[in-house]
């Protein structure tokens, strides 16, 4: 005895075209959940590793900062660099000891936070003055 095929204009063949599309998607989406779950876990082991590594360089540079003084020293074909650290205000000393209404010369306008200035203006204004850096991933 044979079967007739199916026809797609058929109930049983529109229903059996569906099994078999939902078991194609099936299959698509558990292949695209096995690579990302592989994708998920390299970016975890290549982040141990850089966290390793970037251990490493941290306790040379060390190292080298307790050793030396701020200069550019040569080591080889490499020229190693040790500038002191950055000078920053400590702000909220600094207003207490000059505050802006007797020592405005000391100050500056400029605009309030971002997230502040939302809440003030619309949305379609500050879309104009704002800009959205890369989009990131991360992995816990």
């Amino acid at each position: 005895m044979t079967t007739a095929p199916t026809q797609p204009n058929t109930l049983v063949g529109k229903l059996l075209d569906d099994a078999q599309t939902t078991g194609e998607e099936q299959a698509d989406e558990q292949r695209r959940q096995r690579l990302l779950t592989a994708q998920a876990d390299r970016i975890a082991q290549l982040t141990e590793e850089i966290h390793a590594r970037q251990q490493e360089v941290d306790d040379l540079k060390r190292q080298i900062l307790d050793a030396y003084a701020p200069g550019s020293y040569t080591a080889g074909r490499l020229t190693v660099k040790i500038q002191a650290g950055r000078r920053t205000l400590k702000a909220t000393d600094f207003q207490k000891a000059y505050p802006a209404a007797e020592h405005p010369e000391c100050y500056r306008v400029q605009p309030l936070p971002l997230s502040q200035l939302e809440r003030k203006l619309t949305d379609t204004v500050m879309a104009d003055y704002t800009t959205t850096g890369r989009p990131t991933v991360s992995v816990s």
